[in-house]
């Protein structure tokens, strides 16, 4: 029986699917190189100018402590608004936790936590998590000092009091790094 030249044409969804299984490592390839550009060649960090000064607060922690932000005079602050539901908040507080180890002596990290629930379900997160930083259980403060709606929010402050960067949204680990490098 004569085969018709149909049958032995490949169909196109036959060869879309030989294509992905030949070239299945190209997206994998690009997505890897994205990855690395921006670990290597991260975007430029504009600083604003001095001139916006900080609000000052003094407020309790969630451990009982007392928090001042005049106690860190001359030192340069990081003041993230965030909340234990949310996910890019989860995601970028490990690499707090590792920068205030590595900037101990010259910045101080303060969580404004925005949970309605308090330092009810602040407090055991943030002991789960490893937090090693003053957190502080007030949505009303965070929303007083450092208004807007979206978490994670990040301020960070120089030796003068001025704010002089500010993030909404995931902060990479090594772009902070990259604006503390430059204000300390």
């Amino acid at each position: 029986m004569p085969v018709s030249a149909e049958s032995d044409t490949p169909s196109v969804w036959m060869r879309i699917a030989q294509a992905i299984r030949t070239y299945w490592h190209w997206p994998v390839l690009v997505g890897v190189a994205l990855y690395m550009m921006f670990q290597f060649w991260p975007p430029m960090i504009d600083l604003d100018p001095p001139g916006t000064e900080a609000p000052t607060f003094t407020h309790e922690t969630i451990d009982g402590d007392t928090f001042r932000t005049a106690d860190h005079d001359g030192q340069v602050m990081v003041i993230n608004v965030w909340a234990t539901w949310c996910p890019p908040c989860r995601i970028e507080l490990p690499g707090f936790v590792d920068l205030q180890n590595e900037w101990k002596d010259d910045v101080q990290f303060v969580g404004l936590a925005t949970d309605q629930q308090g330092a009810r379900v602040v407090k055991p997160f943030a002991e789960e998590q490893g937090l090693n930083y003053p957190q502080i259980a007030s949505d009303t403060l965070a929303y007083r000092h450092f208004p807007g709606e979206a978490v994670p929010r990040t301020y960070v402050i120089d030796t003068n009091g001025d704010i002089r960067y500010e993030h909404v949204g995931f902060m990479p680990k090594s772009t902070l790094n990259r604006v503390l490098r430059a204000l300390t």
